[in-house]
């Protein structure tokens, strides 16, 4: 399991590479205001992007509700955290289409491109952080495994 370092790590390597490249520093001039959370369009490409990653039988076993620990994460998170993922975010609606619609976690990683790539592991680390760093999520480890 990554660790909130490694979490954070991925998160500003996309923003630093992101914001090496001129064209991309001119597109972000282009949005007029930051937001401060999440908005209904980010919820549900974060709830399909989770589905992907996370099988149905273990949030449905254990309940944990991955956004809401997203959106707790934002809230104790600071100004600039906050908006470093909600720029991660963003940048990966907006490629989603590209690299599979909510697949675009999975998808990025088969892309030859190294910021491409970077956005998905850092959207991946983000929704397995918020299932994985849940408390609720030890049933799955307690719980006997099939036997082989």
């Amino acid at each position: 399991m990554e660790t909130l370092e490694a979490l954070t790590r991925d998160v500003d390597s996309f923003e630093r590479h992101l914001s090496r490249r001129t064209f991309l520093k001119f597109m972000t001039a282009v949005i007029a205001a930051p937001r401060l959370t999440l908005d209904a369009k980010d919820t549900e490409f974060l709830r399909r992007v989770a589905a992907t990653l996370i099988p149905a039988e273990a949030s449905h076993r254990t309940g944990i509700d991955v956004l809401a620990n997203i959106e707790h994460m934002l809230a104790q998170g600071g100004a600039e955290h906050r908006r470093k993922v909600l720029r991660l975010l963003s940048w990966a609606r907006r490629a989603s289409f590209v690299y599979g619609g909510e697949r675009v976690a999975i998808g990025a990683r088969g892309s030859r491109f190294e910021l491409v790539q970077k956005m998905g592991r850092a959207l991946s680390a983000v929704c397995l952080w918020a299932f994985w760093g849940d408390e609720r999520a030890l049933v799955l480890m307690d719980a006997p495994g099939p036997q082989a």
